[in-house]
């Protein structure tokens, strides 16, 4: 999968007509609309070696950056959290560990969601 890069004042047509959308990816596209409406800049399925000092090949769902105040919160969902997911699984779960502490560790935000607190939009509670 290829990053998608999402800036402020700018029309990107995903994020315009969600009627059709699967509702896992609506709930995801109306995450980075809010971001954007918030002042952050969005990069979608980015490596974690392009904002942190890792040399992991790491993915995030959403590496999101707030350039006015030097903040970064890197945003992973959750699926399959009720029927054994991946993230919920020994080495997926000590993998997302390692992901969050290494974010940690350089002083930004580490974000988890399930799609169920994505629709109850529980993220604007964190990224004010």
């Amino acid at each position: 999968m290829i990053t998608t890069h999402y800036t402020a004042n700018t029309t990107y047509p995903e994020l315009c007509d969600l009627d059709n959308v699967e509702r896992r990816e609506r709930l995801i596209l109306e995450l980075i609309q809010w971001l954007l409406d918030e002042g952050w800049e969005v990069f979608r399925e980015a490596y974690y070696k392009q904002f942190f000092t890792t040399e992991r090949k790491w993915r995030a769902d959403i590496i999101a950056r707030k350039q006015d105040v030097d903040r970064i919160a890197v945003i992973e969902i959750q699926g399959g959290s009720w029927n054994s997911g991946r993230h919920t699984r020994g080495k997926g779960y000590a993998d997302d560990l390692r992901k969050s502490n290494c974010v940690n560790f350089e002083g930004q935000t580490f974000l988890a969601f399930t799609y169920e607190m994505l629709e109850d939009r529980e993220y604007e509670k964190y990224l004010i």
